[in-house]
């Protein structure tokens, strides 16, 4: 297992938003975590991804203990994420935005304070935008891309990172059909790539075609997990979250 998350509990105040979550995700898999609005989904995003740390349990990467390091640290290991309300850099280019994600590896300590980016950044970056199919808008202010763009310039920016695993906030949200189309084109693409994914989306048709597991989460629980075909069988599953019409 690449990533292990272990008793996981978080509270906030009187709340407690996870209550004991525990899941892994293989190596080059692509994991769907689902469940409705308030099930603690974006909560273990954020104790993965170290802005929160846990009240209690473990989060292993690669054998290692995660759940008390900042996210800086943990994305420099090789976690990266992306979130569901993008937030680009707007008055930069779309190659300056991955540039900026670049730097957590290439500019780091007081001297790349004067440091210029060499050939081989730039190169680096417009290789990261041709992954996404945004090689054209390189040059582009990224205040002037559609959302689907702009959820790909998300994904850019974290596979900048040189990632093994990436976490995606709802990759789907708010796109249209043809802009669908080219989020899926692309999971497909990290998939192949070898990248670990970990995908939130309330779109489920979509998701359930790229999944290889699902998690499901309601008021903090897991309450269930298994391929597309037993998640959405499950009974406890199509009353918490996908409702009979969604399996029928």
């Amino acid at each position: 297992m690449i990533l292990e998350v272990r008793n996981v509990k978080k509270r906030f105040g009187g709340i407690e938003a996870l209550k004991g979550v525990s899941l892994s995700l293989r190596n080059g898999e692509v994991l769907g975590l689902i469940g409705p609005n308030g099930a603690g989904k974006t909560t273990l995003f954020n104790c993965i991804a170290g802005v929160y740390h846990p009240d209690d349990g473990e989060i292993i990467f690669k054998g290692r203990r995660i759940d008390r390091l900042p996210p800086n640290r943990i994305a420099a290991l090789g976690i990266a994420r992306t979130f569901q309300i993008v937030k680009p850099f707007k008055n930069l280019s779309v190659l300056e935005n991955v540039m900026v994600a670049l730097g957590l590896k290439k500019y780091q300590g007081y001297k790349h304070l004067f440091r210029k980016p060499s050939s081989g950044d730039y190169e680096r970056a417009l290789s990261v935008l041709k992954t996404v199919g945004l090689e054209n808008k390189s040059d582009e202010i990224s205040e002037n891309l559609s959302l689907g763009e702009l959820r790909r310039l998300e994904v850019a920016r974290a596979l900048a990172l040189e990632p093994e695993i990436i976490l995606l906030d709802e990759p789907y949200a708010g796109l249209r059909r043809n802009e669908e189309n080219r989020i899926s084109d692309m999971i497909q693409d990290l998939k192949k790539r070898g990248l670990s994914l970990i995908i939130v989306e309330h779109r489920v048709r979509l998701l359930m075609q790229l999944v290889e597991r699902v998690v499901v989460l309601d008021m903090g629980e897991v309450i269930a997990e298994g391929t597309p075909g037993e998640v959405k069988k499950d009974p406890r599953v199509i009353k918490a979250y996908l409702g009979e019409e969604e399996v029928a």
